[in-house]
């Protein structure tokens, strides 16, 4: 009975033991539980630090470009006043040039007013002998004056046609045709001719009998 006893209490004991542990792990887990809750609260802290740095540096890159563009709208003004500056000056350089250019033209229109040969009187100029008019022939105006060119153009001639015509009729001189007198370079002199007949009357002839009137031929195996 007594080491039923005993062994009654210390089962006892050990419940108690046990039970003392589970408060424990317990304690421990409601610890543990509150502890990454802290983490996470830092977490999140630090998330948001790490947003409001970016933002921060955004904020700073924004600065930055800001910064450059204000100098490149410092360099452009600056370029552009010099710009306008050595359009001025070419301006100034243009109207320079233009007034000179004005003299010398004025300089020159006196030159060639100096220069010029001094008209001639009535009886220094010499007038032509002759003056001469074209005319064409049309169906509806009849006899109708035109231009020199226009009748070139219209009997397709050339001024030096014209010209020599123009002569002729000036020193009534008949133009010559000269078509057809010359004499070739080929031709059979006449001496020569009747030999050439008879040489050829030597041949024999073959009478042909296929049109109405008779003529003659060389025979085929006729050979010269």
């Amino acid at each position: 009975m007594r080491a039923s006893e005993d062994a009654m209490r210390d089962g006892d004991e050990t419940m108690r033991y046990s039970e003392g542990t589970v408060r424990d792990s317990e304690d421990i887990m409601s610890n543990s539980e509150d502890t990454m809750r802290e983490i996470k609260d830092t977490m999140r802290a630090t998330e948001n630090t790490m947003k409001d740095s970016e933002d921060t540096m955004r904020e700073r890159d924004t600065m930055r470009n800001s910064e450059n563009t204000m100098r490149e709208s410092e360099y452009i003004m600056r370029t552009s006043d010099v710009t306008m500056s050595t359009r001025e000056e070419t301006i100034t350089d243009s109207e320079e040039i233009m007034r000179d250019s004005e003299v010398t033209m004025r300089e020159s229109k006196n030159t060639m007013r100096a220069s010029r040969r001094p008209r001639k009187s009535d009886g220094e100029r010499k007038f032509r002998a002759l003056n001469y008019r074209y005319h064409v022939v049309t169906v509806d105006a009849g006899q109708v004056e035109v231009c020199k060119k226009a009748f070139c153009s219209l009997f397709g001639i050339t001024n030096e046609h014209v010209r020599r015509l123009c002569y002729r009729v000036k020193n009534n001189v008949c133009p010559i045709d000269r078509q057809g007198p010359a004499a070739s370079v080929n031709a059979t002199q006449q001496a020569d001719r009747p030999q050439i007949e008879e040489h050829i009357n030597t041949f024999p002839t073959k009478i042909s009998h296929c049109t109405l009137n008779e003529m003659q031929y060389l025979k085929a195996e006729t050979s010269v």
